[in-house]
């Protein structure tokens, strides 16, 4: 197993309706290359009346799972062109997550210990679609480093 420190770019567009919100995170993270799969984990801020909460990126060649722990828990799982289902638990409730992905690319240069991780996906909540997702994750050894 290999460690090792990297810095993790997260842009996020939600296309619900007519509206379009753009998300941008670029937080230091830990990298564990385990083979069959990578693991990004990191602490992210999801809002400013909630706790930092740690995060995990489980990463295969054909699909990713995004897992949180803190006072925010959920499991989310990107299969392209497959239905998942997953969990939400905050202190505001519980909500059941389905995921329809519709891209999923992964791009990895290990020796350079970097890669892209782009996909697509709509959620609902509790049945409720939430909106159209666009993620592209971008890991490198600095900042000016990426893939």
């Amino acid at each position: 197993m290999t460690l090792e420190a990297v810095q993790l770019l997260v842009k996020t567009t939600i296309r619900h309706g007519q509206e379009i919100e753009n998300i941008e995170q670029n937080v230091e993270a830990t990298l564990y290359d385990k083979g069959r799969f990578l693991y990004v984990q990191y602490v992210e801020k999801l809002s400013e009346h909630l706790a930092p909460v740690k995060t995990t990126l489980k990463i295969a060649a054909n699909e990713m799972k995004i897992i949180r722990n803190g006072q925010v828990k959920m499991n989310q799982r990107f299969i392209e062109n497959e239905t998942t289902t997953g969990s939400y638990l905050s202190p505001y409730g519980h909500f059941q997550m389905i995921t329809d992905t519709t891209h999923y690319k992964r791009e990895w240069i290990k020796q350079k210990a970097a890669g892209r991780i782009q996909l697509t996906y709509t959620l609902r909540f509790n049945g409720n679609e939430v909106g159209v997702y666009t993620l592209e994750i971008e890991i490198g050894r600095n900042k000016n480093e990426y893939y």
